[in-house]
């Protein structure tokens, strides 16, 4: 499948955990996620960005954890 330069991959904070949403929505494709740890938001979002193509957005303000 070939990058669509208008799609994202958007890490955010979401309460206590992370959340990963492709924005926009890819019809016919759940890749959304929320997760317990950034590590595991952060590598969920890197996978797609690699395999997709699409840009990452990392909205958390978070270094590492």
């Amino acid at each position: 499948m070939a990058s669509q330069p208008d799609h994202k991959v958007v890490v955010r904070r979401i309460g206590s955990g992370f959340s990963v949403r492709i924005e926009p929505p890819i019809e016919g494709e759940d890749l959304n996620g929320d997760f317990d740890s950034y590590k595991n938001a952060r590598g969920w979002a890197g996978g797609i960005r690699m395999t997709r193509g699409f840009r990452l957005i990392d909205e958390t303000e978070v270094g590492h954890e």
